[in-house]
């Protein structure tokens, strides 16, 4: 059985889909964790999406010139 190409078909699906499919068949053990691998790895790309962007704001707030979005003060 070629797991990575069930794995490859559930990536393409929402996290609560998965969660969904991987209910309605919770007898089957092996598709079981097949969806929980692929939860795990959605979810991680998601909070290192999350992480990034928290740098990403700190060094785009100290790259900014002085002033920067800031209105104009003389209208």
């Amino acid at each position: 059985m070629n797991y990575n190409k069930i794995m490859k078909r559930l990536t393409v699906l929402d996290i609560e889909d998965i969660v969904a499919l991987r209910e309605a068949h919770k007898n089957d053990h092996e598709f079981w964790m097949l969806c929980n691998n692929v939860i795990h790895d959605k979810n991680s790309i998601i909070r290192e999406a999350q992480m990034e962007g928290y740098i990403d704001e700190l060094l785009a707030k100290k790259n900014a010139p002085d002033g920067a979005g800031t209105p104009s003060q003389g209208k």
